[in-house]
Parts: structure tokens; C-alpha cells; sequence
């Protein structure tokens, strides 16, 4: 019944006039005021104040209202004025596919942008992920939706190109997550430290493990002390681990193996903060490890379950071996690649390998995705 009152409000709505200037932003959904479309956002709210009616939606049920720039609005997911905004609004900008419960019908004088949800990735997505038959007819129905596709470069306008069923436009454009960490200012890391709490007295390693089918949480870390001691010998100063599980796990994984060394920091909404007061990050098949390249921040991949992880959950777009991160499968070697670690080397590395990929990441992708919304209008 509730469905049906909706798509009835729908119908109602389309018959609106667009607001041209009207724009949409959704992160993961809503779930999260973070990642590339609040980049986007907060860039236009800055750089062109009052011009644009601009739209943050969040879910109440996973996120509280997020603190938003001066000019920016937020709207509940699955509000009456949520509808009504995503139906007139000149241009909708998302990070992940627009879930159907959005009741999107996209109109011809609309623009749907999307802009993915990471600058590059390790793992396969979409069609070359095989997700499933319901997905696929879901993810297609979206994709025919999509103007434009913004990219971090030609290997991942590859990956768009070849698994995300859109023969549409593809700019090049860098990616707006990565533009931040570019331009990083000191105000904004001292506001990171006031907002979380932590303190520029200590050096950090964030650890962003992703997520298992099922669940489960065997095969991360649990000898931070080492790790710690190891930190401490390599680099100096006091260390403390920055722990954040994936958003999937929320809940579900009880956290019970840390010592003073380690802060939980999963409930922090957006990684690229952390990953900005961070100075190492330890994943394991987590595209933050291209973002922490971009920025040349030390990276190491600790996966103790590699095999198992290939032939179960996801194939890999990329031979590790090739990556410009060490890979590591047991915490001794952990321990002692951080105890090596040849910073100048692995720059060597990084650089090379952003000429393999094509990188567009310049720190001006928010400008480019802003000139292409102003030229339409």
C-alpha cells in the first residue's frame, strides 16, 4: 500500500517543472555524508554561493543529520520532500546505483551524474563481478539513466566502459574525493582532530580492512602492540592504530582484541578524514589504498587471506605483484616490512605506477564536474 501511494505521489511530482538549478546529492544511499558527491557539494556551495538550491539526502536510520556547509539543505531518504526534490532537481549526483526505492524515474530535462565511489579500485564491479541476474536487470535499468560518468583516469573509464552496461559520455576528470586530499589545508586537519577527538600529539595508522561475504572478521589483524613497536622504531613518535571496520560491518563484528593502542573509529562517517591525519594506512583489498597513493601516503597490504579471498569473493583487476604496495600474508611479515620500509622507493613506485593507470587525478576534478553543470545551463 505504501509503495502504491508513493509511485502515485511520483506521478503527481513528474508533472512539476524541473528547477534547473536544483541539485540532488546521495552518498552510499544516504547512509553516509562523505565520498565524492560531498566533495562536489560542498566545492559548489563554496565556490558559487547562493546560485544553486543545493540537496544533501540522508537516512535517519543509518546516520544522523549531517553538518552541512552554509546553503546546502538536507532532506530525510524516503520523505515526502525526497521525492519531491529527486523529481525536480536539474541534476542528481550519486556514488553508488540509485536504489529503485528512490522512485527515480529520470526525466528528460534531468541530468543523472555519476561519479562511482572510489578513484580506482582493486576488486572487480558489475558485469565483471557476476552479481547476479536480479542485479544486472537493476543495474541496467539505472545505467540507462546515467548522462555522464566522471573518471579518475583511462584504466578506470576501462572498467566503466566494459563492466558498467553504459555506452554513454565518460570524462576523465580525476576524482573529487582525491581533489580534497590534494588540497588539504591546515584548518581542515586541525577541525578533523576536534572532530574526532584525537590528538596531533600522536602519529597514526589507519586500518581499513573491507568486507567478507558473511561477515566474518578471521582473517584481520590482532597484534597491534607489534605493529605499534614496530611503527615506533621505523618512523618514531607515539603510534595508535585508527581501526574502521567496513560500513557493512557495523554491529556485527565485536571488537574485543584492542589494547590502549588502538581506537575503533568506525562509526566515523568519511575514511578520507582519517585518512588525511594518517600517515599509514593498512588495507588488504580496499580501494583506499589508491587514494592513499595519490597522496603518497605509505601503504602496506596485509592479507592473510589471499587465496581464499580470489577464489571466493572477487576476482582482481590488477596482479598485486604489480601494485607499488608491499603485500604481506602473516603479521611477522607485517612487522617487517613496516621495519624496512624504504619510502623513497616505494615513491618510485607510486609514480610509475600512476602513469601505467593513466591518472587524471590533478586536485581539479570538482572544477571540471562544476563546469560541465554550468555549461548545461
Amino acid at each position: 500500500m505504501q509503495n502504491l501511494i508513493f509511485r502515485l505521489r511520483v506521478r503527481f511530482l513528474q508533472c512539476l517543472p524541473v528547477r534547473r538549478h536544483r541539485i540532488v546529492f546521495l552518498s552510499h544511499l544516504g547512509k553516509t555524508y562523505a565520498c565524492n558527491p560531498r566533495y562536489i557539494c560542498e566545492y559548489l556551495a563554496l565556490k558559487f554561493p547562493g546560485k544553486f538550491d543545493l540537496i544533501w539526502v540522508y537516512d535517519r536510520q543509518q546516520s544522523c543529520k549531517p553538518n552541512l556547509p552554509k546553503g546546502v539543505r538536507a532532506v530525510p531518504f524516503f520523505s515526502y520532500r525526497c521525492l519531491r526534490y529527486i523529481n525536480t532537481a536539474g541534476f542528481v549526483i550519486s556514488n553508488t546505483r540509485i536504489s529503485d526505492a528512490f522512485f527515480f524515474k529520470k526525466r528528460k530535462a534531468q541530468r543523472y551524474i555519476q561519479t562511482w565511489h572510489s578513484s580506482l579500485r582493486l576488486k572487480c564491479i558489475e558485469a565483471d563481478a557476476d552479481l547476479g541476474t536480479q542485479y544486472e536487470e537493476f543495474a541496467k535499468r539505472d545505467s540507462s539513466k546515467i548522462d555522464v560518468i566522471f573518471s579518475g583516469g583511462s584504466f578506470s573509464s576501462n572498467i566503466f566502459r566494459n563492466s558498467f552496461w553504459f555506452k554513454g559520455r565518460i570524462v576523465e576528470s580525476g576524482t573529487p574525493r582525491i581533489d580534497w586530499l590534494m588540497n588539504l589545508k591546515e584548518d581542515t586537519i586541525d577541525n578533523i582532530y576536534l572532530k574526532s577527538g584525537l590528538s596531533k600529539q600522536c602519529k597514526y595508522l589507519l586500518y581499513a580492512p573491507t568486507f567478507r561475504k558473511g561477515g566474518h572478521a578471521d582473517a584481520y589483524l590482532k597484534d597491534f602492540d607489534s605493529l605499534c613497536k614496530a611503527l615506533d622504531r621505523r618512523f618514531g613518535g607515539d603510534w595508535k592504530i585508527l581501526y574502521r571496520l567496513h560500513p557493512n560491518l557495523k554491529g556485527n563484528v565485536i571488537l574485543n582484541n584492542f589494547t590502549q593502542n588502538v581506537i575503533d573509529m568506525t562509526e566515523y562517517d568519511d575514511i578520507q578524514e582519517l585518512l588525511a591525519i594518517s600517515e599509514v594506512l593498512i588495507t588488504d583489498y580496499s580501494s583506499s589504498m589508491f587514494d592513499a597513493a595519490f597522496c603518497y601516503k605509505k601503504c602496506v597490504l596485509y592479507a592473510a587471506d589471499f587465496d581464499e579471498y580470489i577464489a571466493n569473493e572477487r576476482r582482481l583487476y590488477f596482479e598485486v605483484g604489480t601494485l607499488p604496495f608491499p603485500l604481506v600474508h602473516d603479521e611477522k611479515q607485517l612487522v617487517d616490512v613496516i621495519a624496512s620500509f624504504n619510502e623513497e622507493k616505494y615513491r618510485q613506485a607510486v609514480s610509475e605506477f600512476m602513469i601505467t593507470i593513466g591518472s587524471k587525478e590533478s586536485g581539479q576534478s570538482c572544477k571540471t564536474i562544476s563546469d560541465y553543470i554550468l555549461d548545461i545551463l
